[in-house]
């Protein structure tokens, strides 16, 4: 699945967001990097891959 820029740069201004306003800690932040990575890695990864995929048909569906 190949993101977009707009939508790189949207995930990472929420992350930005969450982590200034206290919501979310660095180190949280890090463990789920590095549990995105490790997932990225396994069998689970093209699961998670067919969620995501579905959840963007859903979300273009329902927006347009």
């Amino acid at each position: 699945m190949v993101f977009s820029m707009p939508i790189l740069l949207a995930l990472g201004g929420l992350l930005l967001l969450l982590v200034r306003t206290g919501g979310l800690r660095v180190t949280h932040t890090l463990v789920a990097i590095l549990l995105g990575a490790q997932i990225s890695t396994t069998a689970l990864a093209s699961g998670v891959n067919a969620v995501v995929s579905a959840a963007d048909h859903l979300l273009r569906t329902v927006l347009t």
